[in-house]
């Protein structure tokens, strides 16, 4: 049997014997923290794999799936990938919590951060003694400026 027909009777295959079958793609923000929930029925099968897309490597994510009345029925934490499979014991909505974990970059962050406060405290100190140097020419000019006038004066 040709590849092509194989792969289309098992697609078709696939989406009748599968209908329920969804996909959600999450955007967690910068604060951290995002919240989707479904309302399930009793006796239904869950299966859920999730995957972190960032450009930070250091970045990871906290997930965690409560049953309605609160049970925790997955908790994965400090991952860039998971899955998780469960049947509904009770009807209701389950929530799916997902942090996102910065910590890690924290430290960068403070080094940085710590190297231009350096910076800033260098130029500081820089300007400081260019300032004073400024003074001590400007006083130096005067006591010059003043000594020659009074010897043309003739009154030293």
């Amino acid at each position: 049997m040709n590849p092509l027909m194989l792969f289309l009777c098992f697609t078709t295959f696939s989406l009748l014997l599968f209908p329920q079958a969804n996909a959600v793609w999450i955007e967690i923000p910068g604060s951290g923290t995002k919240c989707v929930s479904e309302e399930i029925h009793t006796n239904v099968v869950v299966l859920a794999e999730y995957y972190l897309f960032t450009h930070h490597e250091a970045m990871t994510v906290t997930a965690k799936v409560t049953s309605p009345y609160g049970n925790t029925l997955h908790y994965n934490e400090n991952v860039i990938h998971g899955q998780f499979a469960f049947t509904t014991t009770e009807t209701g909505s389950y929530p799916i919590f997902s942090y996102l974990n910065l910590f890690f970059l924290k430290p960068r962050w403070e080094a940085k951060m710590r190297e231009v406060g350096e910076r800033t405290n260098a130029r500081v100190a820089w300007y400081g003694f260019m300032s004073l140097g400024v003074c001590i020419l400007g006083a130096a000019l005067q006591v010059w400026h003043l000594k020659r006038f009074f010897h043309k004066k003739k009154l030293i």
